[in-house]
């Protein structure tokens, strides 16, 4: 039997932009939509946007876009040619432009069917409001809001995994302070937030230096990659030579996803 599933998430967002003279403020409620649902499932979700009774009429432009995301977590929206398996091209979103006048407001729907032969796993898209260009001969503000979309496929266990791709300290690598970066992908088809070890051992295998960076406050989104900057101070100034450099990258609740050494030279 097939449920049924209306979604409406009243997480409030002000967006504000300056238009001409006077302040324009937009009200999204359902500004994350967020859910479980199992293959064969219909889906429905609503967001509704707003402006205020002493702004200016608005028009606005509606698409949906597949969810990418900048190594510092940021959301970028994926051309066609950028689509992955991840985006949910079940969903439709209507309308796709709406007139506002001051104090109204209009309701954005979210709405399909999952395939029946839909996999275990997350599928992301954000929806894109852009208002149409206001402004006096060739120059124009327009305001872009995106509403994130985020479901998760039930109906088996999803594959939470991931891969440090690239570790290594900056250069200078001096005695007394060592800055570092990883990246870490997100290889699996599930959104997590991380956090992350590192540490440097000498020769003899010793830990001369570790820090921590706490669990981050952006979920990571496959296939999507994260950047992680750390900065090691050892108690004492490091004698130079060969070190190994070890980051280690987990979930909230300390499962491990992926390790990875490198070596790595102190020469001052």
């Amino acid at each position: 039997m097939k449920n049924n599933y209306l979604v409406l998430i009243s997480v409030a967002v002000m967006v504000f932009s300056l238009i001409g003279t006077s302040m324009a403020g937009i009200d999204v409620v359902g500004a994350i939509i967020r859910a479980d649902i199992a293959p064969g499932d219909h889906f429905n979700a609503k967001s509704t946007i707003s402006i205020a009774s002493s702004d200016k009429p608005m028009d606005f432009n509606v698409t949906m876009a597949g969810f990418g995301q900048s190594t510092d977590g940021g959301s970028i929206e994926l051309g066609p040619s950028q689509q992955t398996s991840f985006m949910p091209s079940f969903l439709t979103v209507t309308p796709n432009k709406f007139h506002l006048e001051p104090g109204m407001n209009q309701t954005i729907i979210v709405d399909g069917t999952v395939p029946p032969d839909a996999k275990a796993g997350g599928k992301y898209a954000l929806i894109n409001l852009k208002s149409q260009p206001k402004g006096v001969s060739n120059v124009g503000i327009s305001l872009a809001i995106d509403i994130p979309i985020e479901l998760t496929i039930t109906g088996g266990e999803p594959k939470v995994a991931g891969e440090i791709t690239s570790l290594a300290l900056a250069d200078p690598a001096t005695s007394q302070h060592q800055n570092g970066t990883a990246i870490f992908n997100n290889t699996g088809n599930y959104f997590y937030k991380i956090k992350s070890n590192s540490e440097l051992k000498d020769d003899k295998g010793t830990v001369v230096a570790s820090v921590d960076n706490p669990l981050g406050p952006l979920f990571l989104i496959p296939p999507n990659a994260r950047k992680i900057d750390f900065k090691l101070a050892p108690e004492k100034p490091l004698a130079p030579g060969k070190y190994t450099l070890t980051a280690t990258v987990s979930l909230e609740d300390g499962t491990v996803l992926a390790t990875k050494d490198t070596s790595v030279e102190i020469k001052s």
